[in-house]
């Protein structure tokens, strides 16, 4: 788990309040899913079949924070690190995403930091929160509007929006 402080995930202006009500509504996935396992893949990732599945980015939007999930090889998501050796794609239950964004709160966003964690079978999924329309939010947008990523909100579920107040 690692929090960070770069202006491209925090500006312009990060609420850890926010980001408390987007695993609040990710933890609700888990409870209604349970145990079940997902298969998280990119739009140009075919399934294997084993499980159902969740095409990513996966977001929970909570006004000004966003918990992410996708996979680590996508998008150059994690400054200076090789991920080019990950599968595109790993399964996990919302239950266990739920609970891996939980501590990743607790260690970050609840000090008011951006931050990402490893999570999967394989540790190729990634769970980051993020300022939305942050310069890292509008990056992962544009690759996914250009095919790089699969688009939020298209299939599948992919975002959870969070409003009003929690």
């Amino acid at each position: 788990m690692t929090c960070v402080g770069w202006d491209t995930w925090i500006e312009p202006g990060f609420d850890k309040e926010d980001c408390l009500r987007a695993l609040y509504r990710l933890r609700q996935t888990g409870e209604a899913y349970r145990r079940q396992k997902y298969e998280f893949l990119p739009a140009r990732a075919s399934p294997s079949g084993e499980f159902p599945t969740r095409r990513t980015p996966y977001t929970v939007v909570a006004r000004t924070c966003k918990l992410t999930i996708m996979p680590l090889r996508d998008a150059g998501l994690v400054p200076g690190a090789d991920t080019r050796h990950l599968p595109e794609m790993d399964d996990e239950s919302f239950l266990q995403l739920a609970y891996d964004a939980g501590d990743l709160y607790a260690a970050c966003a609840r000090e008011g930091r951006a931050g990402y964690s490893t999570a999967g079978t394989l540790n190729a999924l990634g769970i980051f929160y993020w300022t939305t329309g942050s310069i890292k939010d509008r990056e992962v947008g544009n690759a996914a509007r250009l095919g790089v990523l699969e688009s939020a909100g298209q299939q599948n579920n992919s975002t959870e929006a969070l409003v009003g107040t929690a």
